[in-house]
């Protein structure tokens, strides 16, 4: 039954289930038929399960719903039917990962408008860590998603545990024009994190240069340090992002200043043997 149902076989299906075949029986790791059917996006076999019993909101041991894993990859017909159905759209996994968590982080954004009209949904609910679907969708760049949950008052400014927010995640992941956007939407462009990082110095940890020069010419406090004093100067320096030293001295970052045990970016350059940094820095 599962197989058939994986394959969307229908005739199949209906054959076994006739035959006398449960209908909701389950692997070991939880999936019934109706989760690999929806997972699949073969509607036509989740309509006859549905309409042959099946357990619409019956969760695996990491809390996927059939509708959950529809959301994650995209099939709408799937969603549109087993919403219609009255199932349950507000369940979340055991980590708090709600349907429009899994539809954002995906850039499913079909599934995201959809969910978005639904006033069980609620745009900013966050998960256990406190990742926002607007930060999911923010992190793996899917700028149309970011879009629209932002048209829909998804908090720009709402982090993580650690403080992170859509605007460090975008950066720390070099999507550029997801930056872009976020900081025309009123995004707070020197906001720390827990630690004192800010986007500039996610980014740069990172060697996006496109994302560092953006937020340079965007009016970014260059000089912005952690606790331990580590500028976006020395995290770039002493990881030989040349490209991001570059971009930084030319935006006027402070190459002289030192970190708390005295270390500058041309010292943390030498240290690690990076050449044409440490030339960059002289």
């Amino acid at each position: 039954m599962l197989a058939a149902a994986m394959q969307g076989h229908l005739e199949v299906v209906q054959f076994l289930a006739n035959a006398g075949a449960a209908v909701d029986r389950t692997t070991s790791n939880g999936t019934t038929p109706l989760h690999v059917a929806s997972l699949q996006g073969h509607l036509e076999v989740v309509c006859y399960l549905c309409e042959n019993g099946a357990v619409r909101d019956r969760t695996t041991p990491g809390g996927a719903t059939p509708l959950y894993v529809s959301c994650y990859n995209g099939h709408m017909e799937v969603v549109r039917y087993l919403c219609s159905l009255g199932t349950d759209p507000s369940t979340r996994t055991p980590t708090g990962a709600s349907l429009l968590h899994a539809a954002a982080q995906e850039g499913r954004l079909e599934v995201v408008q959809f969910l978005c009209e639904h006033e069980a949904i609620d745009t900013d609910a966050q998960m256990h860590d406190g990742a926002t679907p607007l930060l999911a969708a923010a992190l793996q760049g899917h700028l149309e998603v970011v879009r629209h949950l932002v048209g829909c008052n998804a908090d720009v400014h709402k982090s993580t545990q650690d403080g992170a927010t859509p605007l460090h995640a975008s950066a720390r992941s070099g999507h550029v024009e997801v930056v872009r956007f976020l900081c025309e939407a009123g995004a707070d462009i020197d906001r720390s994190m827990m630690e004192g990082a800010t986007a500039l110095l996610a980014a740069a940890l990172q060697g996006h240069a496109e994302v560092v020069e953006f937020l340079c010419a965007a009016g970014v406090d260059r000089d912005r340090a952690i606790c331990d004093g580590v500028t976006a100067l020395h995290a770039a320096a002493e990881r030989g992002h040349l490209e991001v030293v570059k971009r930084l001295c030319e935006s006027g970052a402070n190459k002289d200043q030192a970190m708390r045990n005295g270390l500058t970016p041309l010292m943390a350059a030498c240290l690690q043997d990076h050449d044409q940094a440490w030339f960059c820095l002289r």
